[in-house]
């Protein structure tokens, strides 16, 4: 999270200066990180769960990550 933070407050930093080139930021992420049934499957890809399926992933994801079965 620090350096989301960080890299913000840089571009921001840039645009207040002035600067008229692009800024962009590149987060490299791993899709569905933590959920069993989503990490690393594109097939998710702009994809809602449903209620079940959103309410399995955020125990997975306030339990510390993936779970077996």
């Amino acid at each position: 999270m620090d350096e989301i933070v960080g890299a913000l407050a840089k571009a921001r930093s840039l645009q207040e200066s002035g600067s008229t080139k692009p800024c962009f930021i590149v987060a490299e992420t791993v899709k569905g990180k933590g959920v069993s049934f989503m990490e690393n499957k594109i097939s998710w890809h702009g994809v809602a769960p449903t209620s079940e399926e959103a309410r399995k992933a955020i125990d997975e994801i306030l339990g510390g990550g993936k779970k077996n079965g």
